[in-house]
């Protein structure tokens, strides 16, 4: 009986509440609400902007080029598959932090090239000329974007020498007033570079082209379709 009276009559141990600063990582992430995130959650939002840096930009493309059917001096004139080459210096805008649009602002020089059908009166069209372009980049994680933008310019438009057997084609006209849209994916290797794979079409005011022995002119409408890839860099 003495026993049970012992028993009953014996102190309860009360514990100490835990203290903030003895708390332990565990201790914290078992109490902490489901919504907050957790850091590897803040590192991998962190890294949008690694691969994003705002500054210079200097960036070489090469690509297929297709111009559409133009009318010409006698018949149509059809064009083979051509190259062009695109070269922009332009400058990187990164948004608010965790915004993942970007923007860009360029200056972009464009050179095209294509031979005519051989049965055309026309052997040869270059392209030269500059384009302002705005270019939005969304980042859908961060080593990988979608973009799409426009610009407008001026350009010239070579057309070289062919004999037909009634006179001698060989003229240029410019400037002429031009616009262009391009939309693609980017891959960023680093931070300082990426990769580009896109589309862009290029619309050119039509030249007028004149025969420099008899008194024939036409007007060469020039309108492109390129695929190309391009490689950009930060300065």
């Amino acid at each position: 009986m003495w026993t049970l009276v012992t028993l009953a009559f014996a102190p309860i141990p009360i514990l100490p509440a835990p203290q903030l600063d003895t708390l332990t990582e565990r201790d914290i992430s078992l109490t902490a609400p489901a919504f907050v995130a957790t850091q590897d959650e803040i590192e991998y939002d962190d890294r949008f902007y690694d691969n994003r840096r705002e500054g210079t930009y200097l960036q070489i493309g090469i690509g297929l080029a297709t111009t559409s059917t133009s009318d010409g001096p006698g018949e149509e004139v059809d064009f083979d598959e051509g190259y062009a080459i695109p070269i922009a210096l332009g400058w990187r805008m990164n948004g608010d932090d965790g915004d993942r649009f970007v923007f860009d602002a360029e200056i972009e020089a464009y050179w095209s090239d294509q031979d005519a059908d051989e049965s055309n009166e026309i052997a040869d069209v270059s392209v030269l000329g500059g384009f302002l372009n705005g270019v939005g980049d969304w980042m859908f994680n961060d080593w990988f974007s979608g973009y799409a933008g426009a610009g407008v310019g001026i350009t010239w438009v070579d057309a070289s020498e062919t004999d037909d057997g009634l006179g001698s084609f060989d003229d240029s006209d410019g400037p002429l007033f031009s616009w262009q849209l391009k939309a693609g994916l980017r891959w960023y290797v680093t931070e300082e570079s990426s990769w580009s794979l896109g589309y862009r079409f290029v619309n050119i005011d039509d030249a007028e082209i004149d025969d420099d022995i008899d008194n024939v002119s036409f007007d060469l409408e020039t309108e492109q379709h390129v695929v190309e890839v391009g490689y950009r860099f930060m300065l």
